[in-house]
């Protein structure tokens, strides 16, 4: 099976039969394998429980599969350990949760470069960074501001900030509009979008159908840990969400 790169350099993420068992060996992700190239953004559907999360926390080297193969610029995962491990989760994977993780005691600005200072970067270049994409994302204006004096939407955009800042080239986002209004939920899809154009390999998992459209290249679908398809975002892949979001909702579906 042909491998595609996954972001500039950075090789392929490809898994074989990748598993993640829990305490009581359940089988949570069963037979998955795919790929996926430079500047791709996959939207990762499905019902709660079927593997979402655990796939993407695999994929971003938190969690290690229990069998199975992913690689990353032509390493096998499994064999990274350490202050290897560590640089590449802070240099070239960024993860955005529903829940920010924004340090409260640190200033916004602090924040964006929080992973640049870990990987000791000139101090010059972090302010830089940090004002040049707090300006891009439009939160200049917070940047002596802490966490806890933002809203949703906007703690979102700082993590996001922070994420890019940092040159991270893969960026896996769960569930990023999860609890937020509808202003703040487009301020951030906004903001998907321009991760899109600047070509960023992303990750999505969300229930928001809008998102999906708006946002995505490819779209998976998850069920009982495997995936049931993985395609283009064409009219085959609309009309398969629309049928799992009629299921879902029944007479209430999105009208597309």
């Amino acid at each position: 099976m042909a491998k595609k790169g996954l972001g500039k350099g950075l090789g392929a993420i490809f898994g074989e039969d990748v598993i993640k068992e829990s305490e009581e060996d359940v089988k949570v992700l069963k037979g998955i394998s795919f790929q996926v190239a430079e500047g791709e953004f996959v939207g990762i559907m499905g019902k709660s429980g079927c593997g979402k999360t655990t796939l993407l926390k695999t994929l971003g080297m938190i969690d290690k599969p229990t069998d199975g193969t992913i690689k990353f610029m032509g390493e096998d995962t499994s064999e990274l350990y350490g202050d290897k491990l560590a640089d590449i989760r802070n240099s070239k994977i960024g993860f955005i949760f529903q829940d920010f993780y924004l340090m409260d005691s640190l200033s916004v600005e602090e924040n964006i470069m929080l992973p640049m200072i870990i990987s000791k970067q000139n101090i010059n270049k972090m302010i830089a960074e940090a004002k040049k994409y707090a300006e891009q994302f439009q939160i200049e204006h917070l940047l002596k501001k802490n966490p806890y004096e933002l809203s949703g939407g906007e703690k979102q955009r700082v993590a996001i900030g922070s994420a890019v800042a940092s040159g991270k080239e893969i960026i896996i986002f769960d569930e990023p509009t999860s609890g937020l209004d509808y202003r703040h939920m487009l301020e951030v899809s906004e903001k998907l979008i321009q991760l899109k154009e600047m070509k960023k390999t992303l990750f999505l998992i969300t229930h928001d159908p809008e998102l999906i459209y708006k946002c995505c290249t490819h779209l998976m679908f998850i069920e009982h840990g495997r995936i049931l398809w993985h395609r283009p975002m064409d009219n085959e892949a609309v009309r398969l969400l629309q049928e799992f979001f009629s299921h879902e909702k029944g007479d209430s579906a999105m009208a597309i």
